[in-house]
């Protein structure tokens, strides 16, 4: 489930934290079933500690702030646009480099239910 891979994925921060790694690579499987999403977030380098951030800012927000803490990516199809919706209303994030992409809460996996990405070391 998507709960799963986020806390595993979550999880893994605090060993890559405790290792003293700065940084990661986002990866996607890269297959067939690979979706759009993924594929922009694919060989992205993200910050250890701006990850670790947002993971103990979850753990002290109440369950229903996720969707605001990291928001998963729409795509609309009409304007070949991958966007989030924020309190600043709706952002594209194509082509968005790692740190904006990052600070707003989208440096770690899993973008969207049945995600498969994960993170490797830089």
């Amino acid at each position: 489930s998507a709960n799963v891979a986020r806390a595993n994925n979550w999880g893994g921060m605090f060993s890559l934290e405790a290792a003293g790694i700065d940084t990661y690579v986002w990866r996607a499987v890269g297959d067939e079933r690979s979706c759009v999403r993924c594929g922009n977030f694919d060989g992205k380098t993200f910050g250890t500690g701006s990850a670790m951030s947002l993971v103990r800012r979850a753990l002290v927000s109440p369950p229903e702030a996720i969707e605001d803490l990291s928001p998963w990516p729409a795509e609309d199809l009409g304007r070949g646009e991958l966007y989030i919706e924020t309190s600043r209303g709706r952002e594209s994030i194509t082509g968005r480099d790692s740190s904006w992409l990052q600070d707003r809460g989208m440096g770690v996996p899993p973008l969207h239910p049945a995600c498969r990405c994960v993170i490797v070391l830089a």
